[in-house]
């Protein structure tokens, strides 16, 4: 697709139809998309307000499910920060006093676009 449709939801497409019945919408495939460890991590920087490490997280979602072990967390913020939502961000001390973890919080451009109503 063009950048000219992209995200626009294909309103300037010629072939885009609007009242194509071949695709059922969105609401069914943006589960399959967006992965439920990513929404968490998002979900828990949002509810505490403050950077969090790869550690800190997965002591949060301890009991939550296999999802949730630490190596799966380190993948999933790993393409946050790929995609530009969140950043690796300066911190006074790692949790465990060894000054090697790091610690991940929102970009100025994921800090607009939580503000942004959607």
């Amino acid at each position: 697709m063009s950048e000219a449709g992209a995200g626009d939801g294909g309103a300037h497409c010629p072939t885009h139809a609007a009242d194509d019945a071949s695709f059922p919408g969105w609401e069914l495939y943006v589960p399959k998309f967006v992965h439920p460890v990513k929404v968490a991590i998002v979900e828990a920087l949002l509810c505490i307000g403050q950077p969090l490490s790869v550690v800190q997280l997965t002591k949060l979602f301890s009991g939550q499910g296999e999802g949730f072990r630490e190596s799966n967390i380190r993948y999933h913020l790993r393409h946050l920060v790929k995609v530009g939502l969140l950043e690796v961000v300066p911190t006074g001390s790692s949790s465990d006093g060894s000054g090697m973890e790091k610690f991940f919080y929102f970009t100025g451009r994921g800090a607009r676009m939580n503000s942004a109503s959607w």
